[in-house]
């Protein structure tokens, strides 16, 4: 375990603006000599997680936070706040975590005792190496620890940069919520495909909307058909920004079969997504391929 000592003054509200940390590690610590009610805080973070399509983003992690009570006297911690602020390079992203905490956190610290409070890592949008910045409050004393964080992109459906946005992300997954689709329902585009769009420059980059092509094959056919679909998105995303979009899927050549279903934007294409369709209409079965 590496213990990073960073010495800091923070205000009481934390802008969203991340914390720096002069290094990072997998586990680190934070002390600031200069708080009249000092605590330490040591950060247990993971080191790795999965890319997931279905999610459209990275798997959850759980960071484990122990903050030791080096004093005489109890401590009171039932003001605690636990905040995740997440950079790509130099790109912030937003990593709101949920704000549900667990209904057995201690709400105070024995003396000379440990206390560990748990809080989910948020799916961060993009692979890659992020940096992950961690502020504990509780009461008057503030601190702040670091450590690095790797989203992995294992599988074929990841997103993909479109050239005529500098760098600019574009990732498709299926939406799961989907199920008992009948022909008259397919064809009304009941059946959508979610689109996430991320901005991993430094500075603003112009959007709009866009179209998306479909190309759909049923397994073992040869024939296709097409169908293009305008994406209503943002005028602009801001650095590390996010949009989401829904998109129907109408072009099915059968109600039963199975089907791949392509999607592009450009002349990238984004993702290959497998789906079972039966003629029964209380069954229909996505087949993701991840």
């Amino acid at each position: 375990m590496i213990r990073t000592i960073l010495l800091a003054a923070f205000v009481a509200c934390v802008q969203p603006t991340p914390p720096v940390a002069v290094s990072s590690a997998q586990t680190t610590s934070a002390t600031i000599a200069e708080s009249p009610s000092p605590i330490t805080v040591v950060v247990h973070g993971p080191p790795i997680t999965p890319y997931r399509s279905d999610i459209l983003g990275s798997k959850p992690q759980n960071v484990r936070n122990d903050i030791p009570n080096d004093g005489d006297r109890p401590r009171d911690v039932s003001d605690l706040r636990i905040e995740f602020f997440a950079r790509r390079g130099a790109v912030p992203f937003l990593c709101e975590s949920p704000e549900a905490v667990p209904p057995r956190e201690d709400k105070t610290i024995p003396p000379f005792g440990t206390a560990t409070f748990n809080r989910e890592l948020c799916s961060l949008p993009l692979p890659g190496k992020y940096v992950i910045d961690v502020t504990t409050t509780t009461g008057d004393a503030i601190r702040a620890a670091s450590f690095d964080f790797v989203v992995h992109a294992g599988e074929r459906n990841v997103p993909r940069a479109l050239d005529a946005y500098p760098n600019l992300y574009a990732a498709l997954g299926g939406d799961l919520s989907g199920v008992r689709f009948t022909r008259p329902e397919w064809e009304s585009g009941a059946y959508k495909v979610v689109l996430r769009v991320t901005n991993a420059s430094t500075v603003p980059v112009p959007v709009g909307d866009t179209d998306m092509v479909f190309r759909v094959t049923k397994l073992h056919q040869p024939f296709a058909c097409t169908d293009t679909k305008h994406v209503d998105l943002p005028k602009r995303l801001n650095p590390g920004e996010s949009a989401i979009a829904k998109v129907p899927v109408t072009c099915i050549l059968d109600v039963k079969g199975r089907y791949e279903i392509h999607a592009m934007i450009g002349d990238v294409e984004l993702a290959e997504i497998h789906v079972e369709v039966t003629s029964d209409p209380l069954l229909y079965l996505p087949l993701w391929p991840w």
